[in-house]
């Protein structure tokens, strides 16, 4: 009776490292899953800031004649001239920065770690041959699956934090050039309606 009882807490001990391995790395799995699902989400975001701009920049062309006669009339207007010809200015500036940001934020990014993950391979296909890459995988503990899924979710989460960065900036420009628009139509509209 008591080998059958020592034999059931083997049995339970190895249940229940079984049991913390398939809870750890489920949820190693949905961080990293729910993270990539946000990375995806700022690309989306800062795509349709960069369209929206788009939309912006041929509406600006195509009142360009309206926007030339009122920097003629400003001339009359010694202050409201400089300042018209500086809300032009940050205008084109901003416009630049959102693209120069949303593409930063687009590109690919990387997290440089000390580790030799299975995950992504680095090395060449003559380098790293397929046979040898499926016996470093069955040589994997569940230590060795963990600090990997543990090693991708601190790389992901980095480049999420590159990400929010940049768009965090792509969403600044893109507010000020949509501020200093709003600015230069009621000067337009101010100067033009006279």
């Amino acid at each position: 009776m008591g080998k059958k009882n020592n034999m059931r807490k083997i049995k339970t001990k190895e249940e229940f490292c079984e049991m913390e391995f398939t809870k750890t790395q489920s949820f190693l799995n949905s961080a990293i899953n729910d993270v990539s699902g946000w990375i995806k989400f700022l690309d989306t975001k800062v795509s349709i800031i960069m369209a929206a701009l788009g939309i912006v920049i041929s509406g600006t062309i195509n009142c360009r004649e309206i926007i030339y006669a009122t920097y003629q009339m400003s001339q009359a207007y010694g202050l409201l001239h400089i300042f018209f010809c500086v809300l032009v200015l940050i205008f084109a500036i901003t416009t630049v920065l959102v693209y120069f940001w949303g593409l930063q934020t687009i590109k690919s990014h990387r997290c440089n770690i000390n580790f030799k993950s299975l995950w992504f391979i680095i090395e060449k296909k003559d380098d790293y041959p397929f046979e040898v890459y499926k016996n470093d995988i069955k040589k994997m503990t569940e230590k060795d699956v963990i600090d990997t899924l543990a090693a991708e979710l601190y790389k992901v989460n980095d480049i999420y934090r590159q990400k929010a960065a940049t768009m965090k900036r792509t969403i600044c420009a893109f507010g000020i050039t949509l501020i200093v628009l709003f600015i230069i139509v009621c000067i337009c509209v101010f100067l033009n309606v006279k």
